[in-house]
């Protein structure tokens, strides 16, 4: 086998093994002497030898692999200090020849908690939830051996090629880009390295980074009571902006016309209505061009594709933690002249008319609504495909009495349905959202723990969207 590159554990040391990698290679801060120092270009694509080993191995755990490291320790003096590795995923290490020990250690305070002698032909597995809080070594051995083989089996994204991963943005961008190309794998498409250039982080409304955009939008920040699911925007891997849904307004004549909201039926609707209350881009001048007839012609926006990801994850976490199927969403807009809604007009949501310029609202859980004078705003409303069950009640799923408030918090049962809501949210924090083309179809796809979606189908235009029942395994 051609191609194996020395390497050393110190820079004032001799190499004690050799090296050679397929598939992508991460960056690394390297500690050898540069006449020692490993290239950080790949030797080339995983060879056929290795690609049935890998698939044998990607079945066994149900994950994928697009990197293949190979390293040579020469005898009893190569050892290999304690380190931990930064790739997301399984990492898999199967040794061939020599027999030598192996120690885990804590990382926080180097304490070793398994010492193990790994064999020829043995396979050690490090899973996803425990690589960063330990670390692996190999020490000298006390006799005399023959060399032994690592094949070293990861996943490593893109982003790992190009940069040490110091901050928790860049590590995001690395698991969302890890998740996409699993997603992508299970579902038979090719697993390139990709990052979707769209992507939704379901947050809190505490988190710093929504706080951030959050206290720029021209809507003013007063907090939020109620129902209420956050997100952040990623787009082309750095975030842009932030999204949420809230509770629907209570009484707008606009909008209960359109959804021919009653007296009778208010109650219903208002669990099932999300209004799109917080909506900003930045940093995401990029206009989509396709030919027609020789010239070019701008195509979606990157807020209106937004808005459209965000129409099909939401009734998914709404259902989950309130227990209500979304009928519509709403929307309101302060009009300027340079904004009038038009993101909105491009996704087909529907102008319905203006407020009357009357609100009431209220500072705090306990005080009483005061009405106040404000701007009118444009309403825009768009009706679900499930809008015609909800209206004719013919359908059990939309009894409103599923949904419980547990804002008010002053019964036993609000406060343990509060506390039951508080614990989902913390699960699902830093879950991501979007679109993954199979076939022709786009599902909505997730990440990180497990998330079950079944038996659900959208419409955008004359394509069908359909988010097949699908299962992201929880690390093990």
């Amino acid at each position: 086998m051609r191609g194996f590159v020395l390497e050393t554990e110190k820079g004032d040391r001799r190499p004690t093994r050799a090296t050679i990698q397929y598939g992508p290679r991460q960056a690394y801060v390297g500690r050898a002497l540069n006449s020692y120092r490993v290239s950080l270009k790949s030797s080339d694509k995983i060879p056929d030898f290795l690609v049935t080993l890998k698939q044998r191995i990607e079945e066994k755990y149900n994950c994928y692999f697009n990197s293949v490291q190979i390293n040579k320790n020469f005898g009893h003096n190569s050892v290999i200090g304690p380190r931990s590795d930064a790739a997301p995923g399984h990492i898999c290490i199967l040794s061939v020849g020599a027999e030598r020990d192996f120690v885990l250690s804590h990382r926080h305070n180097n304490e070793p908690f398994a010492n193990m002698k790994l064999a020829d032909g043995s396979l050690l597995t490090l899973f996803p939830e425990g690589q960063d809080r330990m670390q692996i070594s190999m020490p000298q051995c006390p006799v005399a051996c023959g060399p032994r083989y690592a094949l070293i089996f990861r996943y490593i994204p893109q982003i790992m090629t190009e940069k040490i991963l110091k901050t928790k943005d860049e590590k995001k961008q690395r698991d969302v880009e890890y998740e996409v190309a699993q997603v992508k794998a299970k579902a038979g498409a090719s697993a390139e390295p990709i990052f979707p250039d769209i992507v939704l982080e379901f947050c809190s409304r505490s988190d710093p980074r929504y706080q951030a955009f959050r206290d720029r939008d021209y809507v003013e920040n007063h907090g939020a009571i109620g129902q209420q699911v956050h997100f952040l925007i990623w787009y082309k891997r750095p975030l842009a902006g932030i999204i949420s849904g809230g509770s629907a307004v209570y009484g707008v004549a606009s909008r209960d016309n359109s959804f021919s909201i009653t007296k009778q039926n208010r109650k219903k609707f208002m669990t099932s209505i999300i209004n799109n209350n917080v909506f900003r881009m930045e940093y995401h001048n990029d206009k989509r061009m396709i030919t027609k007839s020789g010239r070019d012609v701008p195509v979606e926006s990157v807020a209106t594709r937004v808005l459209a990801l965000w129409r099909k994850v939401i009734p998914f976490l709404w259902f989950d933690i309130y227990a209500a199927i979304p009928c519509g969403f709403e929307t309101f807009v302060g009009e300027t002249e340079k904004r009038k809604g038009s993101v909105y007009k491009s996704d087909n949501w529907e102008y319905v008319g203006r407020t009357v310029g009357s609100s009431k609202s209220r500072k705090g859980l306990t005080n009483a609504l005061v009405r106040e004078k404000v701007e009118p705003k444009l309403v825009y409303v768009k009706k679900s495909d499930d809008y015609s069950c909800f209206a004719e009640c013919g359908d059990p799923r939309f009894d409103p009495s599923g949904y419980k408030p547990s804002w008010p918090g002053k019964t036993p049962a609000e406060k343990q349905l509060a506390k039951d809501r508080a614990k989902r949210r913390k699960y699902l924090e830093g879950r991501v959202f979007f679109l993954h083309k199979v076939g022709g179809f786009k599902s909505v796809s997730f990440t990180r723990k497990e998330f079950i979606i079944s038996n659900v189908e959208a419409r955008t235009g004359n394509e069908q969207v359909s988010s097949e029942p699908m299962v992201v395994a929880p690390a093990q």
